[in-house]
């Protein structure tokens, strides 16, 4: 109820009615009119609380009848490193990077922030792999390579193979070895068995080695995926 909120003063008056509602009605179950009654009657001072659209909100189809207003801004800086980034070897054929590129585009950054940098990047990148020269130089850059977070190296090794970026290739595989999640594992497969004659044996290799470790729903989806028995 984001528009509801700004109505009756913002985050510093709804916070206590929410506040307030969950004290009231803790351990029960309610009906869509007994919340709309306690938001009149708690806001009952509040003249513009009496001008909002109950049916719309609870009968209408569609979309709730408000537009939530979200601060972006950590998002576009992850989604413009990704333009930058993009750009520098919108061919594939090689770069150094990025004009003035440092470890300080992602100072401070949050590791949701690059994920979504790499996976922005991933989607520019789709059409026509990066140049293992230009991979290797974000992952060096940004520290990437010895990021210990799951989600980093996976959005950038989905990255890397494509791109056949050898110094990711080992590393890809060790999260093979160390990874059992399908999320993870059935893409950076997939990815390898596409991305030329070596890395597909490197993932053959590695699911002989790891594969008895898998859950066996994941052992059976990646030995199809990769063509082989489970």
């Amino acid at each position: 109820m984001g528009g509801e909120e700004e109505l009756v003063g913002g985050p510093a008056a709804f916070d206590p009615f929410l506040a307030a509602y969950i004290a009231a009605h803790r351990h029960r179950t309610l009906t869509s009119d007994q919340f709309r009654d306690f938001f009149l009657d708690y806001f009952k001072d509040v003249p513009a609380s009496r001008s909002v659209d109950w049916d719309a909100w609870l009968h209408a189809p569609g979309m709730p009848p408000a537009t939530n207003v979200y601060d972006t801004s950590l998002a576009q800086a992850a989604y413009d490193l990704a333009l930058r980034w993009h750009t520098c070897d919108v061919m594939g054929v090689g770069s150094d990077g990025p004009s003035g590129a440092s470890p300080g585009d992602v100072a401070g950054w949050s590791s949701e922030q690059v994920v979504a940098f790499l996976e922005r990047l991933g989607t520019y990148r789709a059409p026509q792999p990066m140049h293992a020269r230009v991979t290797q130089r974000l992952g060096q850059l940004y520290g990437v390579y010895e990021s210990k977070n799951a989600e980093i190296r996976f959005s950038f090794f989905k990255l890397a193979i494509p791109a056949n970026d050898l110094q990711a290739l080992p590393a890809a595989a060790e999260m093979l070895r160390s990874q059992g999640r399908m999320k993870y594992i059935r893409p950076l497969y997939r990815a390898l068995a596409r991305a030329g004659p070596a890395a597909r044996q490197l993932a053959l290799d590695t699911f002989a080695a790891a594969g008895p470790g898998y859950h066996p729903i994941a052992r059976k989806m990646v030995a199809a995926d990769l063509g082989v028995e489970a």
